[in-house]
């Protein structure tokens, strides 16, 4: 469970168990040079606990699951302080501010109260550790989600299976099938008939004449078929396939097919309205909120926000387009700019805003309603696919702190139950 755990039986051996646990007294393990004691464990397991208030049925399984998730808290909060990441009171009273709308909560002491039943602690530790999380959460970014990348194919693959976005592609066919009771005899016979169709012959008269039933009556006609319905080596010619041409000889364990495509259908962005933001910042380090502050000002009293950018942003690839970030569309926008950039009119720009990148100055240059594109629906498949890379990829990256850590879990009821 963890890479690194020190064990202190020799200790508790040699100095007897009641002088060691005494002298350990409430700590209960070690991060690098940061301890954790055990009323940090039991506030973690309040916090921890879903619903709020359900006991758990296995105290000591809550107070192990709790110390991991301690430890993993702390060696991000410490490799925060080592990138100097910290979050300004103005970024932590907007992030405040936005969980009291999600939980529909406007008076003050309404709030402390819903805190304090949510997370079953004192409204000082909760605010505390929601800074914390804050601080977390831009660790994230910066280590694990800036460095993720998504190919366009995975977009792609993506999107042809969800009808969510791009309706199934369906196509009309005809179809004739000979059956493989001599392989070698069917062969020449299904070449022969394919030879008389490229000659052209009526598609329909030979499928009455040469299938049964059904199939014959309809003159081969299969209807609409998704491409999951069919054959794969049906699928592959049909894309290649022009509304009213005859596709060559196939071969399936079936026998051999030849095929044409009578129509088809789909494959289309399912439309809805959407309202876009095309957005321009000027972007600063972590440690220039003053200067961010200053440029501000600067554009109050009427300085050139294009100017500015080329100036002062560190973004050097986009300064050079006046910052511009191109379209987004409410669920698009960075999570650290969407509620500043939907209280902003066109032409306005935004105050300074604290991100896991440094601060920006975001301009809403244009803001208009309009059908859905195949550009923004993809747009919105990476972002998702980003996140949900990213997430799988974090467990990962807490296992290398963790490796490059030293972990020492002193409290031998605590200890993970495979270290037995």
């Amino acid at each position: 469970m963890f890479s690194k755990i020190f064990i202190i039986g020799a200790l508790l051996a040699a100095t007897g168990v009641a002088n060691a646990m005494k002298s350990l007294d409430d700590i209960v393990a070690v991060v690098n040079n940061e301890s954790i004691t055990r009323l940090e464990v039991e506030r973690e397991v309040l916090r921890l606990q879903t619903p709020p208030g359900e006991e758990h049925k296995d105290e000591l399984a809550a107070r192990k699951n709790a110390l991991e998730n301690l430890i993993d808290r702390r060696l991000q909060l410490q490799y925060a302080d080592l990138y100097g990441i910290q979050v300004s009171d103005e970024f932590f009273e907007q992030q405040l501010q936005t969980l009291k709308k999600e939980r529909g909560v406007a008076n003050e002491s309404d709030f402390v109260k819903l805190a304090q039943e949510i997370s079953g602690l004192p409204y000082d530790i909760f605010i505390k550790q929601f800074r914390e999380d804050l601080r977390i959460q831009s660790l994230f970014y910066r280590s694990v989600y800036a460095t993720v990348e998504i190919k366009n194919e995975e977009v792609d693959n993506f999107l042809k299976t969800k009808t969510d976005y791009i309706s199934p592609q369906e196509y009309k066919l005809r179809h004739i099938i000979i059956a493989k009771d001599d392989p070698s005899t069917a062969k020449k016979k299904a070449e022969n008939l394919h030879a008389r169709l490229l000659q052209g012959e009526d598609f329909i008269v030979l499928a009455q004449q040469e299938l049964d039933g059904e199939f014959a009556e309809k003159g081969g006609e299969l209807g609409f078929r998704e491409e999951k319905q069919l054959p794969i080596v049906f699928v592959q010619t049909l894309k290649n396939l022009t509304v009213g041409e005859t596709g060559p000889v196939l071969e399936s364990p079936r026998g051999f097919h030849i095929i044409r495509l009578e129509e088809k259908r789909g494959g289309r962005l399912r439309l809805e309205s959407v309202e876009r933001f095309r957005l321009q910042h000027l972007h600063l380090p972590l440690e220039e909120k003053n200067k961010a502050d200053s440029i501000f000002q600067d554009i109050e009293n009427g300085a050139d926000f294009d100017d500015l950018v080329l100036i002062h942003s560190i973004d050097t690839h986009k300064s050079f387009q006046g910052g511009d970030l191109g379209w987004f569309t409410r669920d698009t926008i960075p999570p650290f700019f969407a509620d500043t950039v939907e209280a902003l009119k066109e032409g306005e720009v935004s105050v300074p805003i604290q991100s896991p990148y440094g601060w920006h100055l975001v301009r809403l240059s244009k803001h208009k309603r309009e059908n859905l594109t195949l550009e923004i629906v993809q747009k919105r498949v990476l972002n998702m696919l980003r996140e949900n890379k990213a997430l799988k990829e974090h467990g990962k990256w807490l296992q290398s702190l963790r490796e490059k850590s030293y972990i020492t879990i002193v409290a031998p009821d605590l200890l993970p139950d495979d270290d037995f």
